[in-house]
């Protein structure tokens, strides 16, 4: 934008909605691709008024509130993944037995595979990346509370025996 020029109300309010939602001003300043100086100035001018707090506000409670429904999600999945592998434990047995079994006699290359493939069916994917994911949520929401995220105690309950699934 020109220097001196006025900004445009549909501007501004782009502007402020966009930084509302991202608080981030180079994040706005390339979504709606206007120059950061101008994103800045904007931002500055507005962000004390009474409007913007309410959008503010706003936004930090829809993201709050999908954050919550996103780490439910994401419990339900960690939930679901474990107790499939807890379920599968004696059929996992039983294919570990076989493979041994395989090397006392002589498998196919064929056999073999179909085992493993087997195996790598029934294996917990991307444990961590979840638990990583809802963790770095469960943070997001509570500073978009106003809350503390440090000493804070999340209790997730899950089906005993999955320590040997943790890896």
């Amino acid at each position: 934008m020109a220097r001196g020029k006025k900004s445009s109300p549909e501007l501004i309010y782009k502007v402020m909605a966009s930084y509302a939602t991202t608080r981030n001003l180079r994040e706005t300043s390339r979504e709606l691709n206007v120059p950061l100086p101008t994103v800045k100035c904007l931002v500055d001018a507005n962000k004390d008024k009474p409007e913007f707090i309410q959008l503010q506000t706003e936004k930090a409670k829809e993201f709050s509130e999908k954050a919550s429904e996103i780490i439910q999600k994401g419990l339900l999945l960690l939930d679901r993944r474990f107790s499939r592998a807890l379920q599968k434990e004696e059929e996992l047995d039983v294919l570990i037995e076989a493979i041994f079994d395989s090397e006392k006699t002589e498998s196919s290359q064929d056999d073999k595979k179909r085992l493993v493939d087997k195996i790598k069916a029934l294996q917990l994917h991307d444990v961590k990346a979840i638990t990583t994911a809802i963790g770095t949520l469960y943070d997001k929401r509570a500073l978009e509370n106003g809350s503390s995220t440090e000493k804070m105690t999340v209790e997730i309950k899950l089906p005993p025996d999955v320590d040997e699934y943790a890896g």
